[in-house]
């Protein structure tokens, strides 16, 4: 194995799109979810957040905010989602949790519940249920 090439080779130079450079140096979303149609959470009490949305049969978004959040409380399908940045507090039928980058959390179907975001929050939801989040509409 000692005889094979490299899987990079350091003199010699990439050349990566200058969107990804720019998505790198961001952080963040990268510019393709971020062009995913935006989500709208005002009905949720939560407008600070930003959502982009990908959907079939069910949804997928992915949020993030730049100030604390509180969703007020309510109930959809089952969701699944990891924290990305910051950290969230899930109360769940009465019981409060609190994750942390990297950790998942799933809401069962129904159940009441109600969040809280830190600040610089990010996070992945994949929804059980095609339509959970509404799509704001298209700016002129």
């Amino acid at each position: 194995m000692a005889d094979r090439e490299p899987l990079i080779d350091p003199a010699r130079e990439t050349c990566f799109p200058a969107d990804f450079v720019e998505d790198v140096a961001r952080g963040g979303f990268p510019g393709f979810v971020r062009r995913l149609p935006k989500a709208d959470y005002a009905a949720d009490g939560a407008g600070a957040i930003r959502g982009f949305v990908a959907r079939g049969t069910c949804q997928v978004v992915f949020n993030e905010n730049d100030e604390e959040v509180t969703f007020a409380p309510h109930r959809h399908a089952q969701s699944f989602g990891v924290v990305l940045a910051g950290e969230c507090e899930l109360v769940i039928d009465g019981v409060a949790t609190r994750y942390k980058v990297g950790e998942t959390y799933h809401v069962p179907a129904g159940v009441l519940h109600y969040a809280w975001q830190s600040a610089n929050y990010r996070d992945i939801v994949v929804f059980d249920e095609p339509m959970r989040v509404p799509v704001v509409a298209d700016e002129p």
